[in-house]
């Protein structure tokens, strides 16, 4: 990020509330790989979850997406905002996503895995047998309600256990 990007995050310039909208605007310019997505599952798939590609909805004009977990494969993207019932919405394969709980984490730059439990994510990997391992981030603030993960979605962090 440059020096006047760094500068806003920061919060050099502005009223708290132009402070924000700036901030978000930076964590959106630094995602990647967006891709339009519609929830067909029963419940709203809320911002932060991990979520993996599963088939097509002509009528949404997007592949459909269910919450991923390490049971059974791995994440391909992660939710920045939270998509209804059969709503489309943006899912991105990597960048800044904060207003999550990273309280768990020990320490800004702790690994984050997928986790065992859909759609979420742990500081822990997952060591139950055939369950995968994946790094899908590492946490850039640690705060039970302002934290942010930087995410990054990948072939190469994906390992199966034995």
């Amino acid at each position: 990020m440059n020096s006047k990007l760094t500068s806003i995050r920061r919060g050099d310039i502005g009223s708290a509330r132009m402070q924000q909208i700036l901030n978000e605007l930076i964590a959106i310019a630094q995602r990647t790989g967006h891709v339009k997505v519609a929830n067909k599952t029963v419940a709203t798939l809320t911002k932060g979850t991990l979520v993996l590609i599963d088939g097509y909805d002509a009528t949404l004009a997007a592949p459909t997406v269910v919450a991923a977990d390490a049971d059974s494969g791995g994440a391909q993207f992660v939710l920045s905002e939270d998509i209804a019932t059969d709503a489309a919405g943006i899912a991105y394969s990597g960048g800044w996503v904060d207003g999550l709980d990273t309280s768990g984490a020990s320490a800004v730059g702790s690994k984050a895995y997928l986790s065992t439990d859909a759609g979420g994510f742990t500081w822990t990997a997952p060591s139950g047998a055939g369950d995968f391992v994946q790094v899908v981030g590492v946490c850039a603030v640690k705060n039970a309600t302002t934290g942010a993960i930087v995410f990054n979605f990948g072939p190469w962090s994906v390992v199966p256990t034995p």
